[in-house]
């Protein structure tokens, strides 16, 4: 991620979220499980491009929490981002925001991951009462996908 890189297309001053998915998935621990083995939490957030029009970009994003091996819960959030676009006569407009996207992608995804991080931690203090708490900051391998 470039600090210098200055967004080309993707207006940031301003986004609409909305909630896609909530799914919690109580697993228990498994009766097949041997001896000595110890859970550990993961996160997964991925991302795509739902939708793009000439003024504007609708972005999925998914955080996904679970354990390995599999067991106790697995739990599914998918957020839909919108940003305008600034206007553009180029015809390349899916190429320049996927490198809007990969160069500014904390910035773009943060408004998303910190609502998931709220919602992870809600869910999770339901059953847990003391919840996961979430970094409320995108977690992309790769710098984005």
């Amino acid at each position: 991620m470039s600090k210098t890189f200055k967004l080309q297309l993707i207006d940031d001053s301003s986004f609409n979220i909305s909630l896609g998915k909530v799914r919690f998935d109580s697993l228990g621990i498994p009766e097949d499980l041997p001896d000595g083995v110890k859970f550990k939490l993961r996160t997964k957030d991925s991302y795509k491009i739902l939708k793009l029009t000439n003024n504007k970009v609708e972005l999925e994003f998914t955080r996904e929490k679970f354990f390995e091996p599999d067991g106790l819960f697995k739990i599914e959030i998918v957020l839909t981002v919108g940003y305008k676009l600034k206007p553009s006569k180029n015809k390349e407009k899916e190429k320049i925001i996927k490198e809007d996207l990969k160069n500014k992608y904390f910035k773009l995804f943060s408004p998303a991951a910190t609502r998931a991080s709220i919602l992870v931690s809600a869910l999770t203090d339901v059953d847990w009462k003391k919840p996961v708490v979430d970094p409320p900051y995108p977690l992309f391998e790769n710098d984005g996908n």
